[in-house]
This record gives structure tokens, sequence and C-alpha cells, in this order.
């Protein structure tokens, strides 16, 4: 392999682009709402599963990647996070989950953002 085809191979799952969400938009609710059950699904996403993926190190190469053409960009992003806040369970979704919402409402240019899951 020549150097710049070293890193690492990984899982990733995308949301699938399926017909329904042309009509109705993706949507999960987190509880249960007693009058719906049985009636209305908990979820309508579908995810799609990639595997052995290559990842490589992207530094200096930045610019290179937009949402448009790669399906992800590279953002900078300021925070009020300490290295040892991330430690902290409740500063890491109470501060830096929603510095991560408020700079991708930005980029996006979205009314809102929900973070399925933090690993």
């Amino acid at each position: 392999m020549k150097d710049s085809d070293t890193g690492i191979r990984s899982s990733f799952n995308f949301m699938k682009q399926v017909e329904l969400y042309d009509d109705v938009k993706p949507y999960s609710i987190d509880n249960e709402i007693k009058r719906w059950a049985g009636h209305v699904p908990r979820s309508n996403y579908q995810n799609s599963a990639v595997e052995n993926v290559l990842v490589k190190d992207l530094r200096g190469r930045e610019a290179e990647f937009t949402f448009e053409k790669n399906g992800f960009a590279i953002i900078e992003m300021e925070s009020a996070m300490t290295y040892e806040d991330f430690d902290d369970p409740e500063k890491f979704s109470g501060i830096y989950l929603q510095e991560v919402a408020a700079c991708l409402i930005q980029y996006f240019d979205a009314r809102s953002v929900h973070i399925f899951n933090t690993v």
C-alpha cells in the first residue's frame, strides 16, 4: 500500500435514501405515546451499513471535502469545553452536543438538529 492509501478500516451506518422520505420526513419518537401504540411506528428511519471503509488522515486537506460532493465536510468549531470536560457526561451533553448542534444548524442553514446517539 502507498502512504496515501494507509489508514484504518471501519464500518459506517447511513440513513438510506428511500422513496418514503420524498413525502414524509424521517422521524423518531423518543417517548412512548400510548394512544399511538400499535398504530404509529416509533421511527421510520431505515439505515444502511457500509463495511470495510478506508478512513484516512485528512489533516491539511480539509478544504478538499464538501458535504455536497463527499457526503461530509470538515467544519472548524470553537468550543467552551476543556480536554477534561469530555469525561463529564453532563458537560458533554449540556455543552458540547449543544455546540455541535448549533454549528450544524449554521452550516446547513437548518431549523433544528437531532443528535441520535454518541459514542
